[in-house]
């Protein structure tokens, strides 16, 4: 019986080593537009001039799900949820 309880003590104690731990920040819809503004990128979202990461579709309001810092620079995704589910 011991050893059983060894073994469930030893599982649980690596738990925390198994997870990634990832920071997640979030924008209220009200607030996207105050956020585009403030880094300068409404005017580019607004024609569609950036393309989401996975599959090149032009990024508008109407389908921006999730803007990602990739080493300094903004990338972005669109809802399409074989884009959004790689994220």
């Amino acid at each position: 019986m011991k050893l059983f309880w060894y073994k469930i003590k030893n599982f649980f104690s690596k738990l925390p080593d198994r997870f990634k731990k990832t920071s997640i920040k979030a924008v209220y819809d009200s607030d996207l537009m105050n956020l585009v503004e403030s880094l300068g990128i409404k005017d580019s979202i607004e024609t569609g001039s950036y393309l989401c990461k996975f599959c090149a579709t032009p990024i508008t309001f109407e389908n921006l799900q999730a803007i990602q810092k990739d080493g300094g620079e903004l990338k972005f995704i669109c809802s399409r949820l074989e884009c959004f589910s790689k994220i």
